[in-house]
């Protein structure tokens, strides 16, 4: 029998509650004569909170957490009048400082509740996407040895994970944490290297025309989406690292031992059917090549769209495959 998850009947109600509140808000905010929520905000709010439904498996503590956020950050707004002693740096700084601690308190949730495990799909798809940056920046005509040695340890590391996407070769414990380290390592890039991508194009005043306005959106969109992997990736990088108090002693090793055992717990030890690896390299390859051909996205928002849209079209195919497995040996 197929377990039901009891729901809490005190989160509910409060979700309830929270969202009348922030309902009765957002018609005040809309009513001011502040001018807080554009389209660059508006994308920015649904990256963030489509993300943590999508990778959370219980959303109403979530839904309650961003609803008393929310509040918190906008309380100017409770009685409905305009606070004349409330700063107003304040209150046009609120949407990004909700948005900040939405996305510290999510990357902290998704370390510590690793429920959706990365796979070795997951991975080639980050691989070829550090790939497409390479190529797509021209990295090695950059002149700089620094740059150039760092993109080929990068596309060592990425051809060591399409080798293992591509072949049965076995998924050890050690394999295991190398590939979820890798895959924090990019992701962790990758969000940073989007943040500065957004932040030096300077779009944050709406557009009238539709193509540039669907841009903004889009790249606002992910970068709600990258903002919540900084925290988390960043802690799962950063803590392999000694401490002045802990410099390679019993302590440091100790925590390196729970560290790999997170790791563990996030990369599934299931291996992917090659026939699954070598279509996610076609269609892959020939989405980046495209763009890189056309340029009918800028790369940093081509990336993110490969990233977020090729491991759930990857997830289904999966789901097919193992369905029509399974009603086979049934027969």
């Amino acid at each position: 029998m197929r377990n039901v998850k009891t729901i809490n009947p005190v989160l509910v109600v409060s979700s309830i509650l929270l969202f009348v509140i922030v309902a009765y808000m957002s018609y005040n905010i809309s009513n001011s004569s502040q001018n807080l929520f554009s389209v660059s905000v508006f994308a920015l709010f649904a990256g963030l909170l489509f993300e943590s439904f999508r990778i959370s498996d219980d959303w109403i503590p979530l839904l309650v957490t961003f609803l008393l956020l929310f509040v918190i950050c906008f309380h100017p707004f409770l009685t409905g009048y305009e606070y004349s002693f409330y700063n107003q740096n304040n209150v046009n700084n609120a949407p990004y400082v909700f948005i900040s601690f939405g996305a510290l308190f999510l990357g902290l949730y998704v370390m510590q509740n690793p429920t959706r495990q990365i796979y070795e799909g997951i991975t080639l798809i980050q691989s070829l996407a550090i790939v497409y940056w390479i190529v797509g920046n021209n990295l090695f005509n950059s002149g700089s040895w620094f740059v150039i040695i760092g993109a080929l340890i990068a596309l060592f590391c990425a051809a060591f994970s399409m080798f293992t996407a591509l072949t049965y070769y076995t998924l050890s414990n050690n394999i295991r944490v190398i590939l979820s380290v890798w895959s924090a390592v990019v992701m962790l890039f990758f969000a940073f290297d989007n943040i500065f991508q957004v932040y030096e194009s300077g779009l944050f005043t709406d557009s009238h025309q539709l193509y540039p306005n669907m841009l903004i959106s889009l790249r606002f969109f992910f970068l709600g989406i990258s903002s919540i992997y900084v925290v988390s990736n960043f802690f799962l990088v950063i803590s392999f690292l000694p401490s002045s108090k802990t410099f390679f002693n019993a302590t440091y090793f100790k925590g390196i031992n729970e560290l790999k055992e997170l790791h563990l717990l996030r990369y599934s030890d299931e291996q992917s059917w090659i026939g699954h690896a070598i279509l996610c390299i076609i269609v892959t390859g020939l989405f980046y090549w495209s763009n890189y051909k056309y340029q009918f996205l800028p790369i940093h928002t081509a990336i993110w769209v490969g990233l977020w849209l090729f491991p759930i079209l990857f997830r289904i195919v999966t789901f097919r495959q193992k369905k029509t497995t399974n009603n086979y040996y049934k027969k």
